[in-house]
C-alpha cells in the first residue's frame, strides 16, 4: 500500500470515534478486532450503529465471513451503502465458475448431527447434488 497505518486499540467508541476524526485526507487507519465485543456475534444494532457511524460505505470483501449475521458484516451492511470487494467478487467468480463447470453433481458431507442441514445447503448451491 505505500502508507503508514494508523491504529485503534479498539473498534467503536470514543477510541475509534477519535482515531477517525484525526484523519486526514489518505491517511489509513485499522480498528481493533470486533471479536473482542459481545455485540459483534450478537449482531447488536447499536453496536453495527456505532460502527457505521466511524464510515461512509462498507466494503465486504471477506467471502470467509459473509455469511455471518454479524454486527460488522450485516449489521452495518444494513445501515450504509455497501459492495462488494475485488477479493470478494474474484471468490463469487471462482464459485461461480465452479458450479456453472462442473460435471457431476456437489455434495455435501459431514457427521451424523451436521449431514441433514449441509445436504439442505449443498441442494441450495447445486440443483440435483446429492449427500454421500
Amino acid at each position: 500500500m505505500g502508507r503508514k497505518v494508523a491504529f485503534a486499540e479498539d473498534c467503536i467508541g470514543p477510541v475509534a470515534e477519535a482515531a477517525v476524526a484525526a484523519l486526514k485526507d489518505g491517511e489509513v487507519l485499522l480498528l481493533e478486532n470486533t471479536r473482542f465485543h459481545k455485540g459483534e456475534e450478537d449482531n447488536d444494532p447499536v453496536m453495527a450503529k456505532q460502527l457505521a457511524a466511524l464510515g461512509d460505505i462498507f466494503v465486504n470483501d471477506a467471502f470467509s465471513a459473509a455469511h455471518r449475521a454479524h454486527a460488522s458484516t450485516d449489521g452495518v451492511a444494513r445501515l450504509l451503502p455497501n459492495a462488494a470487494g475485488r477479493s470478494m467478487q474474484a471468490e463469487l467468480s471462482h464459485l461461480q465458475k465452479a458450479l456453472g463447470q462442473s460435471s457431476a453433481p456437489g455434495a455435501g458431507g459431514g457427521g451424523r448431527r451436521q449431514g441433514l442441514h449441509q445436504d439442505r445447503a449443498s441442494r441450495n448451491l447445486v440443483p440435483g447434488s446429492r449427500r454421500w
